[in-house]
């Protein structure tokens, strides 16, 4: 990043770890000093939307009227030469301030409330299995989070146990639901028609330790509840590394971790664009062919036929390939790595994710 004053040498340099963890911090660093005085900065060309746009604008956000009438607004001022042509915001930065506007104004509760809240949703308190009950919180305003269940929907877990021996959980982060933005963690499982199974959600952030928290809120409860003790032997989701390093602390390093399908071939096709044009369609076949297979011998000799097959074709495809879905913890994308009679994608939680979208917590559309 260059600072933007004309000729001024000074540049920053920002360090991400590759995968953060809550310890670890964001450094940046800057190299010489500024060669100008803080008033010049008031001559930099600003890229957001000016203060007198944003007073104009003001009032009408408040009466929440929708980006497009807005734009509209703006531009009949800007006919009336009350503001210029140049100071016309985007819509995306129309859209970004009328959400941000809107996160000030919403009353999120105090903390008394929510203590009532905690109170009412006890799980001693509850008449009925489908009563909701909050089974694990932080009041903690950095760290905020509250775990929805009920007992009926952790009952899921043993009906899941009594049919087969494999003991399946799908969880993943759904975002455009909540008033603030941050997301729904969703906890599930699936019958042997494939049918998603809800246990739990919780909003909090995404992390490993996120995750994590929920997981161990649900175990703990399992066994209160039932007399259970909840293991896992298969977890599918997407390309997460926070689902991954959640899973391990709770269920140990015995369970497989899947990739769903869906999420692997989204990745894996933009990076087509490393292989020649002729060449993209046979890759696809045999990517095809590799996540047909169904035993792990066979996938494992098929993946150095193909090595040696792409190995002078598109080497800086395989070296992006072989790191991020062969030698990593995303491996199992293949249907040989998935326990038989279920899905081997996150298909199940992403379509419940999807139904609450669109039939109940839906957000006002820009």
């Amino acid at each position: 990043m260059k600072c933007k004053f004309d000729n001024c040498k000074v540049k920053y340099k920002t360090k991400v770890p590759r995968v953060p963890i809550p310890e670890e911090k964001i450094s940046i660093e800057s190299r010489f000093e500024h060669c100008h005085t803080l008033k010049e900065l008031d001559h930099i060309e600003s890229h957001g939307i000016n203060n007198k746009v944003k007073e104009l604008i003001g009032p009408i956000i408040s009466n929440k009227v929708k980006t497009g009438k807005i734009e509209k607004i703006l531009k009949e001022y800007a006919e009336k030469g009350i503001i210029q042509e140049t100071e016309l915001p985007s819509t995306n930065q129309l859209a970004d301030l009328r959400r941000n506007e809107r996160r000030k104004d919403t009353f999120i509760g105090t903390e008394a409330e929510f203590k009532q809240l905690i109170e009412e949703l006890d799980p001693d308190k509850m008449k009925s299995e489908s009563d909701s009950i909050i089974i694990g919180y932080n009041l903690n305003p950095d760290d905020f989070c509250m775990i929805f269940t009920s007992k009926q929907l952790l009952n899921n877990i043993l009906r899941q146990a009594i049919v087969g021996s494999t003991r399946y959980l799908c969880l993943d982060g759904t975002y455009k639901l909540t008033v603030l933005g941050y997301p729904l963690l969703v906890f599930g499982t699936q019958d042997s028609s494939h049918k998603f199974k809800l246990l739990g959600v919780s909003s909090r952030h995404e992390k490993a330790d996120d995750y994590k928290f929920a997981l161990e809120c649900m175990k703990s409860s399992v066994k209160e509840f039932f007399n259970y003790r909840w293991e896992v032997n298969f977890v599918m989701s997407d390309g997460s590394q926070a689902t991954h390093l959640a899973c391990k602390p709770v269920f140990g390093s015995i369970y497989k971790h899947g990739m769903c399908s869906v999420h692997f071939w989204r990745n894996v096709e933009k990076k087509f664009s490393l292989l020649k044009a002729e060449d993209r369609a046979c890759l696809k076949e045999d990517l095809k062919f590799l996540e047909n297979l169904h035993s792990k011998d066979l996938f494992d000799y098929a993946i150095l036929l193909f090595e040696q097959k792409w190995n002078q074709k598109g080497s800086e495809f395989l070296d992006y390939f072989f790191e991020n879905w062969v030698n990593s913890g995303f491996d199992n994308w293949y249907r040989g790595s998935i326990p038989a009679g279920f899905s081997h994608t996150n298909n199940g939680i992403e379509g419940f994710n999807n139904g609450i979208k669109k039939k109940i917590y839906i957000l006002e559309k820009a």
